[in-house]
């Protein structure tokens, strides 16, 4: 009976997604892009990667390259790795060392560039030590030529739009930039290393407004789902973006292919169709700000989050204090605050004291975005990275001649 209830509330928590096409038909990926993709999954944990098997990872390439697909569908791997899974590709009006600069930079976190999916990340270890160490990318890669960081980084994502719910999670990585025959391209592949349980959140506006509220609690935030503990058993991910060659627009051609098990009790209740959705989503936020003509140099970018990272604590605590008034003052109206006990929990020292130095780092991260990009932010970004309110930083990294 507590199976069958489970399930129903499950159920609920992850309902059917629409779209323009309501029932798109389901198409399983070629037999050697998935031969592809379990090599290139292989490669999460190889510290000290110098080398990459293009025989083996060049299917993948050439699909994400095919225009021989049939639209709209939703395409899966039929593969012995466990979990369901989802392919989306995408096109980036960006040039391939940007995205490369600014999305896989060890002094810009991924919240800069995806702040409608990740919460707050960074590197715990690289290239098989105990530390972090810094990188840069040479692009364009030279033939024959690997470049690859290796590590584990951790990753708190965003609420999910069905559960209610964040995750945060270890993840093993590789970050591989190399060439196939003329074509410049550039892996990420990571795995999730342990389950992770679910914890409440709020999604305030819309998703696009980049606003969310965190709890310590477990569970999921849907009416009378509240004792529901969700769990992301297993994640694992390959996305890749491959510059389409000169004088093509856009310049580069992006795609995700991803695993998902999560659900409660043991049973996965994620489908093909919950895992497109999220990639979409993740898609969303990358192009809205990879293209947006406002968007300052990654070497700018990297400076202002070194210094938030060189904040003093009393003044980054400070901060967000005033972000979360400001933040109850421009959603006030909606229903997480309505209960006046609840909403006081988001509110004064008391609350931040609960934050991580990197949660708090992520708020004004991502703060500092929407002002460079009028994104109507919440905190004007003068108040933080004024020489008052920070010390000076430096760019540990950069990129040679991105374009």
């Amino acid at each position: 009976m507590v199976a069958i209830l489970l399930a129903t509330v499950l159920a609920q928590a992850f309902p059917t997604i629409s779209s323009a096409s309501p029932n798109p038909e389901k198409i399983q990926i070629p037999a050697n892009v998935t031969e592809g993709l379990g090599y290139l999954l292989g490669l999460v944990e190889k510290h000290g990667l110098r080398h990459i098997d293009m025989e083996k990872a060049g299917p993948v390439i050439d699909f994400v390259l095919s225009e021989d697909k049939t639209r709209p569908a939703l395409y899966y791997s039929k593969d012995d790795f466990g979990p369901d899974s989802a392919y989306h590709e995408f096109e980036v009006d960006q040039g391939l060392g940007n995205i490369v600069a600014y999305a896989y930079s060890p002094s810009i976190p991924s919240e800069a560039v995806i702040p409608s999916s990740i919460r707050v990340s960074f590197w715990k270890k690289t290239n098989g030590f105990d530390h972090v160490d810094s990188w840069s990318w040479d692009y364009p890669p030279k033939e024959g030529a690997v470049q690859a960081v290796t590590g584990i980084e951790y990753e708190e994502t965003t609420p999910d739009v069905f559960s209610g719910t964040y995750y945060g999670y270890d993840l093993d990585r590789s970050l591989i930039l190399c060439r196939y025959g003329e074509r410049n391209v550039f892996f990420s592949i990571s795995r999730q290393r342990e389950k992770a349980p679910g914890k409440k959140a709020f999604t305030l506006g819309d998703d696009q407004d980049w606003a969310y509220l965190y709890t310590d609690e477990t569970g999921m935030n849907k009416a009378g789902m509240g004792w529901v503990t969700p769990y992301m058993y297993e994640s694992f991910a390959v996305t890749v973006f491959i510059d389409r060659g000169e004088g093509v627009s856009p310049p580069v051609k992006g795609a995700m292919f991803k695993w998902l098990d999560a659900g409660a009790g043991g049973m996965n209740m994620v489908a093909t169709r919950h895992i497109d959705a999220g990639i979409r989503r993740f898609e969303n936020a990358f192009r809205t700000v990879m293209e947006d003509p406002s968007l300052p140099p990654p070497e700018v970018v990297s400076d202002a989050f070194s210094k938030i990272e060189s904040m003093p604590d009393e003044g980054i605590k400070r901060q967000v204090e005033l972000y979360f008034d400001l933040l109850k003052k421009r959603y006030g109206h909606e229903e997480v605050f309505q209960d006046e006990d609840f909403a006081a929990k988001f509110a004064g020292s008391e609350y931040v004291a609960q934050l991580t130095r990197q949660q708090m780092e992520g708020i004004l991260g991502v703060e500092y975005m929407k002002n460079v990009l009028g994104k109507n932010p919440i905190l004007g970004v003068s108040r933080f990275l004024s020489q008052k309110s920070c010390q000076s930083g430096v760019s540990p990294a950069g990129i040679s001649n991105p374009n």
